[in-house]
Protein backbone atom coordinates (compact mmCIF):
# COMPACT_ATOMS: atom_id res chain seq x y z
CA UNK A 1 0.00 0.00 0.00
CA UNK A 2 1.20 3.30 -1.14
CA UNK A 3 1.27 6.50 1.46
CA UNK A 4 0.90 9.87 -0.19
CA UNK A 5 2.18 12.72 2.33
CA UNK A 6 0.85 15.73 1.77
CA UNK A 7 1.76 19.04 3.49
CA UNK A 8 -1.10 21.70 4.38
CA UNK A 9 -0.68 25.28 5.84
CA UNK A 10 -3.50 27.04 7.01
CA UNK A 11 -4.00 30.34 8.46
CA UNK A 12 -7.43 30.20 10.26
CA UNK A 13 -9.46 34.17 10.39
CA UNK A 14 -10.80 33.18 13.82
CA UNK A 15 -8.32 33.85 16.54
CA UNK A 16 -8.47 34.15 20.45
CA UNK A 17 -8.55 38.23 19.83
CA UNK A 18 -11.66 37.81 18.29
CA UNK A 19 -13.38 35.67 21.04
CA UNK A 20 -11.99 38.48 23.70
CA UNK A 21 -13.77 41.40 21.45
CA UNK A 22 -16.84 39.55 21.51
CA UNK A 23 -16.95 38.55 25.32
CA UNK A 24 -15.66 42.10 25.83
CA UNK A 25 -18.33 43.60 23.77
CA UNK A 26 -21.01 41.22 25.48
CA UNK A 27 -19.83 43.17 28.52
CA UNK A 28 -20.09 46.33 27.72
CA UNK A 29 -23.58 45.65 26.33
CA UNK A 30 -24.07 44.75 30.12
CA UNK A 31 -22.83 47.76 31.44
CA UNK A 32 -24.45 49.93 29.09
CA UNK A 33 -27.69 48.39 29.79
CA UNK A 34 -27.32 48.34 33.33
CA UNK A 35 -26.17 52.03 33.52
CA UNK A 36 -28.57 53.35 31.23
CA UNK A 37 -25.40 54.76 28.90
CA UNK A 38 -25.57 57.07 26.25
CA UNK A 39 -26.77 56.78 22.73
CA UNK A 40 -22.85 57.15 21.85
CA UNK A 41 -22.04 54.22 24.13
CA UNK A 42 -24.73 52.13 22.29
CA UNK A 43 -23.29 53.00 18.83
CA UNK A 44 -19.34 52.05 19.95
CA UNK A 45 -20.13 49.05 21.88
CA UNK A 46 -22.72 47.87 18.65
CA UNK A 47 -19.50 48.46 16.52
CA UNK A 48 -17.36 46.76 18.50
CA UNK A 49 -19.80 43.52 18.19
CA UNK A 50 -20.41 43.28 14.74
CA UNK A 51 -16.90 43.53 13.84
CA UNK A 52 -16.11 40.79 16.63
CA UNK A 53 -19.13 38.19 14.91
CA UNK A 54 -18.38 39.57 11.17
CA UNK A 55 -14.49 38.08 11.52
CA UNK A 56 -16.25 35.06 13.60
CA UNK A 57 -19.33 34.39 11.25
CA UNK A 58 -17.11 34.66 7.91
CA UNK A 59 -13.71 33.21 9.05
CA UNK A 60 -11.74 34.67 6.06
CA UNK A 61 -8.68 31.01 5.98
CA UNK A 62 -5.61 31.37 3.82
CA UNK A 63 -2.81 28.42 3.34
CA UNK A 64 -1.75 25.96 0.72
CA UNK A 65 -1.36 22.08 0.17
CA UNK A 66 1.44 20.41 -1.56
CA UNK A 67 0.74 17.19 -2.29
CA UNK A 68 -0.02 14.36 -5.34
CA UNK A 69 1.98 16.63 -7.89
CA UNK A 70 -0.25 19.96 -7.21
CA UNK A 71 -0.49 22.90 -5.26
CA UNK A 72 -3.59 24.07 -4.05
CA UNK A 73 -3.54 28.07 -2.75
CA UNK A 74 -6.64 29.31 -1.48
CA UNK A 75 -6.93 32.55 0.16
CA UNK A 76 -10.56 33.29 1.19
CA UNK A 77 -13.12 32.21 -1.41
CA UNK A 78 -10.09 32.61 -3.97
CA UNK A 79 -8.57 29.03 -4.99
CA UNK A 80 -5.89 28.13 -7.55
CA UNK A 81 -4.56 24.78 -8.94
CA UNK A 82 -1.57 24.42 -10.24
CA UNK A 83 0.59 21.27 -11.40
CA UNK A 84 4.20 20.92 -10.03
CA UNK A 85 5.44 20.05 -13.51
CA UNK A 86 4.65 23.34 -14.69
CA UNK A 87 6.38 25.39 -11.87
CA UNK A 88 10.19 25.78 -13.22
CA UNK A 89 11.54 27.61 -9.83
CA UNK A 90 10.67 29.54 -6.41
CA UNK A 91 12.06 32.50 -5.21
CA UNK A 92 11.64 33.23 -1.32
CA UNK A 93 12.02 36.00 0.45
CA UNK A 94 11.48 36.93 4.26
CA UNK A 95 7.26 36.99 3.81
CA UNK A 96 7.16 36.43 -0.18
CA UNK A 97 7.57 33.70 -2.67
CA UNK A 98 7.17 34.13 -6.53
CA UNK A 99 6.38 30.91 -8.06
CA UNK A 100 8.70 30.66 -11.98
CA UNK A 101 6.40 28.29 -14.28
CA UNK A 102 7.86 26.61 -17.78
CA UNK A 103 5.80 28.92 -20.38
CA UNK A 104 7.66 32.25 -18.65
CA UNK A 105 4.91 33.28 -16.50
CA UNK A 106 5.11 34.03 -12.79
CA UNK A 107 3.07 33.77 -9.80
CA UNK A 108 3.00 35.86 -6.28
CA UNK A 109 1.46 33.39 -3.48
CA UNK A 110 -0.56 35.61 -1.32
CA UNK A 111 1.11 36.56 1.97
CA UNK A 112 -1.16 35.15 4.25
CA UNK A 113 -1.23 31.57 2.69
CA UNK A 114 2.85 31.18 3.56
CA UNK A 115 3.96 29.32 5.95
CA UNK A 116 8.00 30.22 7.24
CA UNK A 117 10.04 30.72 4.41
CA UNK A 118 12.21 27.09 5.34
CA UNK A 119 9.46 25.04 5.95
CA UNK A 120 8.28 26.05 2.60
CA UNK A 121 11.50 25.94 0.93
CA UNK A 122 12.02 22.11 2.49
CA UNK A 123 8.73 20.83 0.88
CA UNK A 124 8.80 22.51 -2.43
CA UNK A 125 12.58 20.80 -2.38
CA UNK A 126 11.08 17.68 -1.69
CA UNK A 127 8.45 17.85 -4.44
CA UNK A 128 11.36 18.44 -7.12
CA UNK A 129 11.09 22.46 -7.75
CA UNK A 130 14.65 24.11 -7.62
CA UNK A 131 14.14 26.95 -4.55
CA UNK A 132 16.03 30.33 -4.05
CA UNK A 133 16.60 32.48 -1.46
CA UNK A 134 16.70 36.12 -0.94
CA UNK A 135 16.74 37.08 -4.33
CA UNK A 136 12.91 38.10 -4.51
CA UNK A 137 12.78 41.71 -5.14
CA UNK A 138 10.17 43.93 -2.94
CA UNK A 139 6.65 42.84 -5.14
CA UNK A 140 4.89 46.05 -2.79
CA UNK A 141 5.04 49.31 -5.32
CA UNK A 142 7.11 52.18 -3.72
CA UNK A 143 5.35 55.28 -3.23
CA UNK A 144 7.33 58.21 -4.53
CA UNK A 145 7.72 60.77 -2.45
CA UNK A 146 6.96 64.54 -3.34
Amino acid sequence: MQTLDAFEFRNQGRRPAMYAALGLGMGLTYVNHRLDAPLLAWVLVSCLLAVALHALAFNRAAGLRLGRGRLEVFDGAQRRNLALARISGAELGRRSCLLHFTDGSRLALPRAALPPSSRLAEELRNCGVPVRHGTMRATMPVLARR
